[in-house]
């Protein structure tokens, strides 16, 4: 890579653009073009670039587009947009929606660039060493200037000496030598600690196990972290037919009819709907053979819920045998507290809850990241199965699901009350303090352990917490109701949805 810096170009014209970069190339930066979507993807995963511009007149895909996907898989790189004058395109929803770094509009000039790149380059830096090494870059700088500025007086006392036709004594020459060389051997001592840092830092950025780690969880984890935020890694996401259904059912002036439309362009989910809609669960007298049927019977918020459950369901297979059975179990769990949040919503009147069956299905999306990026590792060679233990695997669980859940949340572009469903769900010591989603949702992760539907041992005394009594403000009454009410649907559970 070039000394001044890579930068890729993208547009559809590159008649129009090259003359543009042409002032980056003779100034020394590195210059590659791309004139379409998979050119610069490819380039994009192929190396690292410094700056990344995009030609705001394109269509398909659009600059902003482009460049909020490129935000969303590589958050490090630097964004910008060239503006052509004679395109008179709107650039306000562009940066309203992309956050580019700049905008060049006519020209890109070199000594921009050069600041941009050259700000990114030190917060990177800053941001990925940590205080020590930053205070190291600190100290070899100043060392730097401090040993040009002797050496520039010794020159200019060696000027002046030799002017008047005397040199500088022994004892002179010795004292600035001997200052200097102070210097230098702490420069010295800067660059190597420097030079450990960025060792230490390269590899924790590698995904690879380190055998001689203290703790394999935490290791294993730290690869995780690595695979997380690469972009050729494919995450879980959601089917685009249950997000549309989900969308119609959320809304107050859907018909049955434009909802069963849209369930209906996914056969396997209007097959599946049919299925559990006729299941212990949700079981009329007469069977139900039609999708408007289905919505007219259960009504509109219960045809979401299913909704949102077979499109989740999905989301919980492996290709391992191992993986798999623990996905199953997984999946049990979230069902179970997806139809427990739902049913303490209508128990304890809880207004703004249309989201709690969803938010119960994915309050565990931590564990469901770990065994899919566990799986990543399996096909990548970077861990083996007699690594990743049955006991390595329930720690890692324990220690790290609720912030890896979160990443997910972020990634998936979910709400903040998501996000700390998510996160915050298993926070024994401050319950109380968060807000009604979280609050029911680590309820119902407690009632569904002592049912048999969890990963983790149920403790009675914290499903019994006067505390969280309190924070629902549910009598004994009504905690004995809702406890028989959630274990008898969690009972027609496995009948419906296996």
């Amino acid at each position: 890579m070039s000394q001044e810096g890579a930068v890729l170009f993208f547009s559809l014209r590159l008649d129009r653009v090259r003359p543009v970069a042409a002032p980056l190339q003779e100034e020394g930066f590195e210059v590659v073009f791309a004139a379409s979507p998979q050119e610069a993807i490819a380039a994009l995963r192929e190396r690292p670039f410094d700056l990344l511009i995009v030609d705001s007149a394109m269509a398909k895909p659009s600059a902003k587009e482009f460049l909020a996907k490129t935000r969303e898989l590589l958050p490090r790189i630097l964004r910008a947009v060239f503006e052509d004058a004679a395109t008179g395109v709107d650039l306000r929803p562009l940066v309203n929606d992309a956050s580019p770094c700049a905008v060049f509009a006519g020209s890109v000039e070199p000594s921009r660039v050069r600041t941009l790149i050259g700000r990114q380059r030190e917060l990177f830096q800053n941001a990925s060493l940590g205080a020590d090494a930053v205070d190291a870059r600190k100290d070899l700088a100043q060392f730097r200037d401090r040993i040009a500025q002797l050496e520039q007086e010794n020159r200019r006392l060696t000027r002046q000496l030799a002017a008047m036709g005397r040199r500088p004594s022994a004892a002179g020459q010795a004292g600035v030598e001997a200052l200097a060389g102070g210097l230098g051997a702490r420069l010295d001592a800067g660059k190597r600690r420097a030079a450990e840092e960025r060792a230490e830092f390269d590899k924790q950025q590698k995904a690879e196990i380190d055998p001689n780690a203290a703790d394999m969880v935490d290791e294993v984890a730290r690869v995780i972290r690595i695979l997380l935020e690469r972009p050729e890694i494919h995450l879980p996401v959601l089917p685009q037919v249950g997000a549309e259904a989900q969308k119609l059912t959320a809304s107050e002036t859907s018909s049955f009819e434009q909802i069963a439309e849209v369930v209906a362009l996914d056969p396997g989910m209007s097959a599946r709907i049919l299925e559990v809609a006729n299941s212990p669960l949700y079981a009329g007298v007469e069977r139900i053979r039609s999708l408007r049927n289905a919505v007219s019977r259960i009504g509109i918020r219960e045809t979401r819920n299913i909704v949102q459950a077979v499109a989740c369901e999905d989301l919980f297979k492996s290709n391992d045998k191992r993986l798999s059975d623990l996905m199953g179990q997984l999946w049990m769990h979230s069902l179970a507290v997806a139809y427990s949040n739902e049913i303490l919503a209508k128990a304890l009147l809880i207004a703004e809850s249309d989201d709690f069956f969803m938010m119960g299905l994915l309050h565990d999306a931590g564990k469901l990241l770990i065994i899919h990026l566990i799986e990543e590792g399996y096909k990548t060679k970077i861990w083996t199965r007699t690594l990743i233990a049955a006991d390595l695997l329930q720690e890692l669980f324990n220690r790290h699901h609720n912030a890896f859940g979160l990443r997910l949340m972020e990634k998936w572009d979910y709400p903040e009350p998501f996000r700390s469903v998510v996160s915050l769900h298993n926070d024994d010591e401050h319950v109380r303090q968060h807000d009604e989603a979280v609050v029911v949702t680590y309820y119902s992760n407690l009632l569904t352990r002592k049912l048999g539907f969890s990963l983790r041992l149920h403790d009675e005394a914290a499903l019994g917490s006067h505390q969280i009594a309190q924070a629902l403000n549910m009598s004994d009454q009504a905690r004995d109701q809702i406890l028989q009410d959630v274990e008898a649907t969690v009972g027609k559970l496995r009948a419906s949805y296996l």
